[in-house]
């Protein structure tokens, strides 16, 4: 995208060297209707560099949306997974069994939605499969709190 605005940008600063030069050549003084030919030719060339001009700058412009828009994007993935991470973790500690899955599957999907996130939901997951265990040799003394 940007070669294309570079070429657009060239352009037009062709056009307008064009503009001082190009008529003087091809219609030189002294032809008949050589002035309003020349008039003509600089208008042409003064529309052309204006819209390569406004090209190139729709493109630049395009280029800085679309980074723009890729930052609100991860920013919102950010946000996603902090909020199904808090609601897991509030679901683990409900009181009924269909609620506590729920909060297990939830911390499933922050692993696969969060590769940064997964060590610390295993160790959650660890940690609830510990404290909550039916073997009492498994349980520790004081329940653990993730990093």
């Amino acid at each position: 995208m940007w070669i294309i605005a570079g070429v657009a940008a060239a352009g037009a600063v062709i056009a307008v060297f064009g503009i001082w030069h190009l008529p003087a050549r091809m219609y030189p003084p002294g032809t008949d209707g050589g002035a309003e030919a020349r008039a003509a030719l600089q208008g042409g060339l003064l529309t052309a560099a204006a819209a390569l001009t406004a090209v190139a700058g729709a493109l630049i412009a395009l280029d800085e949306t679309r980074q723009a828009n890729a930052e609100i994007c991860r920013s919102n993935e950010n946000t996603h997974v902090r909020e199904l991470y808090s609601t897991a973790i509030s679901h683990l500690g409900d009181g009924s069994v269909d609620v506590r899955l729920g909060g297990i599957y939830a911390l499933e999907r922050v692993a696969r939605d969060s590769a940064a996130d997964q060590r610390t939901v295993v160790e959650v997951l660890s940690a609830f499969a510990r404290v909550h265990s039916i073997e009492p040799a498994l349980r520790p003394a004081a329940p653990t709190r993730p990093p």
